[in-house]
């Protein structure tokens, strides 16, 4: 019998909550087992459905979804989902300066665990109340129990460009403070060594400290967001 797939064509095809459950099952197993979860839960068919397909298609689908999710996706700053038989227009923060510290907080909880990431999205994108060309305002944020449930219908290409939005900006924000650390150490180490320089002393010590600084700046990399990907 010949088995029929709906593969989605992009990951806006794929729900947030769909991935969650992959991502849970990928987290502790390995090998084909993961490949025909992927297949079952992203083209909806029961596994006894999988077995039936032939190991070249399979291989093609898998890679053909591995391929969705490889790619960098741009800042979706607006979406759309449906609540019933009304549909709720979701726009992101629109000043990320503006945050409030409920919402820093939460956000900061919740960005890098996959089990929560409806809860993420819930306090990055809000219903957005007043829209003027390409500028909006989004409602208050009143905790991510609001639109939790709903916002695990999120389109993964929003989901990931989020993610990786905020990856980024983790990236600059250690790149900035790695430069002002830096010059600082600098300044710092030129005030100390001002009295030795006629003899290199300084100099030498100076050369050493900054070694120091970039082999302890690049062991603290590990710290910042984890970049986007399959599992």
């Amino acid at each position: 019998m010949k088995t029929e797939l709906q593969v989605p064509a992009s990951l806006s095809e794929i729900p947030l909550y769909k991935y969650q459950e992959f991502a849970k099952i990928a987290k502790d197993s390995t090998g084909e087992f993961v490949d025909r979860k992927m297949v079952s839960i992203f083209c909806d068919v029961p596994m006894n459905v999988v077995a039936k397909i032939k190991k070249y298609s399979l291989d093609d689908v898998v890679s053909h979804l591995a391929g969705l999710f490889s790619k960098d996706n741009e800042m979706i700053r607006e979406f759309t989902l449906k609540s019933g038989k009304a549909s709720v227009d979701f726009g992101f923060i629109p000043d990320l300066e503006d945050i409030t510290l409920d919402e820093y907080a939460d956000l900061d909880s919740y960005i890098n665990e996959w089990e929560d990431m409806h809860k993420a999205m819930a306090v990055c994108y809000r219903p957005i109340t007043t829209k003027i060309k390409d500028k909006y305002l989004v409602s208050e944020y009143n905790g991510s129990d609001e639109f939790k449930d709903l916002m695990k219908h999120t389109p993964m290409d929003v989901v990931l460009s989020a993610r990786l939005f905020f990856w980024n900006l983790a990236n600059e924000l250690v790149k900035s403070t790695r430069l002002s650390l830096v010059e600082e150490m600098e300044q710092e180490a030129i005030k100390k060594s001002s009295n030795s320089l006629r003899t290199g002393d300084g100099t030498l010590a100076f050369t050493l400290s900054l070694k120091e600084i970039f082999s302890d700046l690049k062991k603290s990399d590990g710290l910042e967001f984890p970049k986007p990907s399959l599992i």
